[in-house]
């Protein structure tokens, strides 16, 4: 970063050069031939995984909660039986999210499809299971260009939240209303991990994407 003065002239002030850096919020997480390569212009991470491997980012910060994350994307190319994964995880007693695009290794043979599993250790009231959606093909996938899930508290109070899951602004999978499963006291100064990328392991078909962004707003 460049500073130069404007405005009047300053005797013996000239642009200053500062040079900033800034920590690294994740880590790479891959097995066997599966890469990840970041540009070091753009920043842009491409996921390969042509074994059907696992290859993907985590944070290295360990308390999102509630938030509107989104990835947008300038390549994603997938095959018929691939998975690809959006953990939010922690360990212990909070709770936690997993969002699967694809099939798991219990429903190989299936369409492909996205669903969200949810669940939350302890919370009495929370909706604990699976939101099923339509089949969503392959090309559809193939055609990603964004990824946007809102966990949003619908008053100050963040008793309840509303979940969504978007695909490219218009595609809508998920618009539901929950119990804030971090609403209880034990669970209040807690959060999760994210995960995202291919899963790997099973009997997944390979898969390459290209991550342009991923960002956060905090609730």
């Amino acid at each position: 970063v460049t500073l130069n003065p404007i405005g009047e002239d300053v005797p013996g002030l000239t642009g200053n050069t500062i040079e900033l850096t800034q920590a690294k919020n994740f880590n790479p997480i891959v097995t066997g031939t599966s890469k990840i390569t970041v540009d070091p212009e753009t920043g842009a991470a491409t996921l390969d995984s042509p074994n059907a491997e696992q290859c993907r980012f985590s944070t290295i910060g360990k308390k999102y909660q509630l938030g509107k994350y989104t990835w947008t994307f300038s390549d994603v190319q997938v095959e018929q039986g691939y998975w690809i994964d959006a953990n939010f995880f922690c360990k212990g007693n909070p709770p936690h999210w997993d969002l699967y695009l694809g099939t798991n290794n219990a429903e190989i043979s299936s369409k492909a499809t996205f669903a969200l599993k949810t669940w939350a250790k302890g919370v009495t009231g929370f909706h604990s299971g699976v939101f099923a959606f339509d089949p969503i093909s392959v090309e559809e996938v193939n055609k990603l260009r964004k990824l946007e899930v809102e966990l949003k508290p619908t008053s100050s109070a963040k008793t309840d939240i509303t979940v969504k899951v978007i695909m490219n602004d218009t595609k809508v999978l998920v618009d539901q209303t929950l119990k804030n499963p971090f609403a209880k006291s034990d669970y209040k100064n807690e959060g999760t991990q994210i995960y995202f990328g291919f899963f790997g392991g099973g009997k997944h078909t390979k898969g390459k994407m290209t991550i342009t962004s991923f960002d956060i707003v905090k609730y």
